[in-house]
């Protein structure tokens, strides 16, 4: 594998992981003060650990 296309697919991943991550925060910071979206914390629950792998 070329040296640049190997730092750009690292680039990519740990870009890609800070994305899920935030977005992930965002939605349990989103869910818990709003009483509307109580109904969706168990699924949100459901995708944490396939996030978190």
């Amino acid at each position: 594998m070329p040296f640049p296309l190997k730092i750009l697919i690292h680039f990519l991943n740990s870009s890609a992981f800070v994305l899920l991550s935030f977005i992930r925060e965002l939605f349990l910071s989103n869910t818990t003060p709003l009483p509307a979206f109580t109904t969706g914390k168990p699924s949100l629950k459901c995708f944490e650990p396939k996030i978190n792998r």
